[in-house]
């Protein structure tokens, strides 16, 4: 396929995705929101298995 098929052909794409405008911008907040919770499920589930621990691995220097 020459370049220039390829142009028109992602011209094409960007145009239609431009034309979805909110329901692109929609499925993006929706994604993120899903990472988020995702990521949220993943650090509880760490600290419940002791994962993460609350002391430092470096002691603090006595005065």
């Amino acid at each position: 396929m020459k370049n220039s098929s390829r142009l028109v052909l992602t011209m094409v794409a960007k145009r239609r995705r431009s034309r979805a405008g909110t329901r692109g911008s929609a499925a993006s907040a929706r994604t993120r929101s899903l990472n988020l919770i995702q990521e949220s499920s993943r650090l509880k589930k760490r600290d419940s298995e002791g994962g993460a621990s609350s002391e430092s691995p470096w002691p603090l220097e006595s005065s």
